[in-house]
């Protein structure tokens, strides 16, 4: 099951978005072990754009994975992606032999003017 979560961020600020990837049995939220998964984040300009005309982020490439075990990550945008005020899309996605691609967390990136 995927979560929307908007987010805001200063206009020509570099930004370091920290996502918190969880399940939910029995009504708990439990941190989703990132083990055998690959990450990817999806920054573009909304939510029906492509992919291909927006920045992909991935470990290494301005993704970070701060806890394996606690399902934390960091996505660190440049602001050179974020010069306009305004609202773009975003989307973290999960890679996995056992899944495939899922969406974990998705939402508007709402750039404030500075």
């Amino acid at each position: 099951m995927s979560s929307m979560i908007n987010l805001s961020v200063l206009q020509n600020n570099d930004a370091k978005i920290n996502l918190y990837v969880t399940y939910q049995p029995e009504n708990l939220w439990i941190p989703l072990p990132l083990t055998g998964i690959t990450p990817s984040f999806v920054l573009k300009a909304s939510q029906t754009a492509t992919d291909a005309s927006g920045t992909t982020y991935t470990v290494g490439n301005g993704l970070t994975i701060l806890s394996s075990r606690l399902g934390q990550i960091q996505a660190s945008i440049p602001k050179t992606s974020l010069a306009t005020a305004g609202s773009m899309w975003y989307r973290l996605d999960l890679t996995s032999a056992a899944n495939g691609d899922q969406t974990a967390i998705y939402g508007n990136l709402y750039i404030l003017a500075a």
